[in-house]
């Protein structure tokens, strides 16, 4: 996974997704500048999470204050999209529009709210994710894609299979209760990311998975090479 995103993370700058989501504009005089405003990224798609409507309203209202302060943009899952509509959660997750008044944090312009988008491609959710000032999320992936770009991270289960995203300070587990994922964001925001990757996350585990496959292979079955003619 680490090897994939670190080929293709500079790749990922081509995307256009930032200019159609309003979430960058163009500065400068040659206008390839970009401004990019601050915007949290979410994504929900465990059924645990999302199929439980007690825990799914839970986490939606510990992320109210989030998005009473930021935009918050959110590729919705097809289940989770299911669940938001049978569960009546439309009204929680309104969009949001540019402020009425044209306040700025930044250069950006400021928005607050949650703008919900359809499932991305890979190369369109990597420039979305790298540019995120946040993140919350219940997906292992993710937890380790934003250690290694050095994003602030909270994720919404009790337990994790990536502790060592937890160990790095990138990521944080906030549960599913409002209360602990409200306490959990606002720890995360206070702390000072530094950027650190864990041992062999540096994009080469292919070539040594190849490395050791091959020792193996020709240790148990060394090339022998022809005897040299006699003639």
């Amino acid at each position: 996974m680490i090897d994939s995103l670190l080929a293709l993370k500079d790749k990922a700058e081509a995307s256009p997704i930032l200019e159609k989501l309003g979430l960058c504009r163009r500065a400068g005089n040659n206008g390839r500048d970009r401004l990019i405003m601050r915007y949290a990224l979410l994504t929900l798609h465990r059924p645990a999470n999302v199929d439980n409507r007690d825990v799914f309203h839970n986490i939606l209202a510990g992320l109210e204050e989030l998005r009473k302060e930021w935009l918050v943009v959110f590729p919705v899952h097809p289940r989770t999209r299911g669940r938001i509509r049978e569960f009546g959660f439309e009204s929680c997750l309104k969009p949001s529009g540019p402020s009425d008044n044209g306040s700025a944090r930044g250069s950006a312009n400021y928005r607050e709210g949650t703008l919900l988008i359809e499932p991305l491609g890979y190369l369109d959710f990597l420039c979305l994710m790298k540019h995120a000032a946040f993140v919350v999320t219940d997906s292992g992936g993710i937890q380790e894609e934003t250690t290694i770009l050095g994003i602030p991270c909270v994720t919404v289960r009790e337990n994790t299979e990536r502790p060592v995203t937890i160990e790095s300070g990138t990521n944080t587990l906030g549960g599913t209760k409002a209360d602990t994922i409200r306490d959990a964001i606002r720890r995360q925001l206070g702390r000072e990311m530094k950027l650190s990757a864990p041992q062999y996350w540096d994009g080469q585990a292919a070539k040594r998975i190849i490395d050791t496959l091959a020792r193996i292979h020709y240790e148990r079955y060394p090339l022998r090479l022809p005897s040299p003619s006699l003639a």
